[in-house]
C-alpha cells in the first residue's frame, strides 16, 4: 500500500527569527505527527564540528572558497552596517542540497514535516521549489524588527556570529529582485511561536495548491523564465 504523499510547512527567515521555536510549537499543537528538519539539525548535529564553520576577521585572507572544507563561512564587513557576510564552499552547498533531499524523501512516504529554513541563497529556494513540487507546500514568511534580531542574537551567546542577522535581513524575503510570495506571514517581534503556529495551523488546511506561493515561484523558475539563470538542483558545486 503506498502512502498518500506529505503536506510541507516551509518556515523562512533570518537567524533568530523564532522559526524554531514556531516548528515546535507546531509539533505540540498539531493534531498528526509533525516531523522537523532544519538548518540548525544539519549544522550543528549532522555536520562534524570541525567542518561547521569559520568566522574570517577582518582584512584576514578567507582563502580560496572552492577550497574550504568547512560548511559556510562568515567574513568580517569593514562597514558594520553591512553586517557579517556568509559565503558557502562546496561542502556548505552540498550539506543543504542533502536537507532539501530529505525532506523531499519524508513527505514522499507520507509524513508531513516542518521545515525551519533561511533563504538567503537563491539556488536553495530554486531547489526547494525544483524538489518539492509533488508536494503541497505551505510557505510561511517569519519576520521580526532588525533591532529583535540582533538583540536575539546578542543574547545567544557562542550559538551565532555575530552580525550575521544584519546581513541576512535584506536578502532572506526577496529573491531575484522581487519579494517573495507567501501563504502566510507572521511577525514575532510581536506576536509569541504559539500564536503564530496557531495561526499557521488555522490557514494550512484552507492552502489551494493550484494558487499557492510555490505554484508562483514553480512559474518564476520555469525553463525559459527570466528568472531560470542557475541550475535547479545543486547536483555539483
Amino acid at each position: 500500500m503506498t502512502a498518500s504523499p506529505g503536506r510541507i510547512i516551509l518556515l523562512n527567515g533570518t537567524g533568530s527569527a523564532g522559526k524554531t521555536s514556531i516548528a515546535r510549537a507546531l509539533q505540540v499543537l498539531c493534531p498528526t505527527p509533525l516531523l522537523h528538519l532544519g538548518m540548525d539539525l544539519f549544522y550543528v548535529e549532522v555536520c562534524p564540528p570541525q567542518f561547521l564553520f569559520r568566522f574570517v576577521p577582518l582584512r584576514e585572507d578567507p582563502g580560496l572558497v572552492e577550497e574550504a572544507p568547512e560548511s559556510v563561512r562568515f567574513l568580517a564587513q569593514a562597514d558594520p552596517a553591512v553586517g557579517t557576510a556568509l559565503v558557502l564552499p562546496p561542502f556548505g552547498r552540498q550539506l543543504l542540497s542533502g536537507m532539501h533531499h530529505t525532506v523531499a524523501t519524508l513527505a514522499a512516504l507520507g509524513n508531513d514535516v516542518v521545515v525551519d529554513h533561511v533563504l538567503w541563497y537563491t539556488p536553495w529556494l530554486r531547489e526547494c521549489v525544483a524538489l518539492w513540487q509533488p508536494f503541497s507546500v505551505f510557505f510561511v514568511g517569519v519576520h521580526c524588527p532588525l533591532p529583535t534580531l540582533e538583540a536575539r542574537e546578542l543574547a545567544r551567546g557562542d550559538r551565532s556570529v555575530k552580525g550575521a542577522v544584519r546581513w541576512q535581513y535584506s536578502r532572506v524575503h526577496q529573491h531575484d529582485q522581487q519579494a517573495l510570495p507567501y501563504d502566510l506571514t507572521v511577525n514575532t517581534g510581536r506576536t509569541s511561536a504559539r500564536e503564530c503556529a496557531e495561526q499557521i495551523l488555522a490557514r494550512w488546511p484552507d492552502l489551494a495548491p493550484a494558487t499557492s506561493a510555490f505554484r508562483q515561484l514553480s512559474a518564476r523558475y520555469a525553463p525559459g523564465s527570466p528568472a531560470d539563470a542557475s541550475p535547479a538542483v545543486l547536483s555539483t558545486p
